[in-house]
């Protein structure tokens, strides 16, 4: 999951020094955002399935219902 959000700021990065434009700071905020929102049901879903379902594996997306 880090990865992903590395490899996104980094093709933004990228992508806004080669095509020379401004990233403005509500856009950068908005994705911190999103990636917070990520994060936070990410957390959710790993800790219902250790508290309900008992599966205390590293793979929080393993979410069968």
């Amino acid at each position: 999951m880090v990865g992903i959000i590395v490899v996104v700021y980094l093709a933004i990065g990228f992508g806004s020094v080669i095509l020379d434009i401004e990233i403005s700071a509500s856009f950068n905020r908005g994705l911190a955002c999103g990636i917070y929102a990520w994060y936070a049901c990410t957390a959710n879903i790993a800790y219902y399935l250790k508290e309900i379902k008992g599966n205390n594996g590293w793979y929080p997306f393993k979410l069968q219902l």
